[in-house]
């Protein structure tokens, strides 16, 4: 996935590190941040990356020549 743009390629990452860090607030007792934050970040890092992946076979896909 070379010919991403740098950010799309770290978005993931980033998306679920700031979910670790929200995870990480439940040690300090503050799991409300935790419950909402956490999972609906993972969520989303589940979702863009596996749209990310599915584009790139397409795009790969398309390039092929017709067998």
């Amino acid at each position: 996935m070379r010919e991403l743009p740098l950010w799309r390629r770290f978005l993931p990452l980033t998306l679920l590190l700031t979910a670790a860090g929200a995870s990480f607030l439940r040690a300090f007792g503050i799991p409300e941040v935790a419950n909402a934050i956490a999972f609906p970040m993972n969520l989303a890092v589940l979702v863009l990356a596996l749209k990310e992946i599915r584009g790139q076979r397409h795009r790969h896909e398309a390039g092929r020549p017709a067998q």
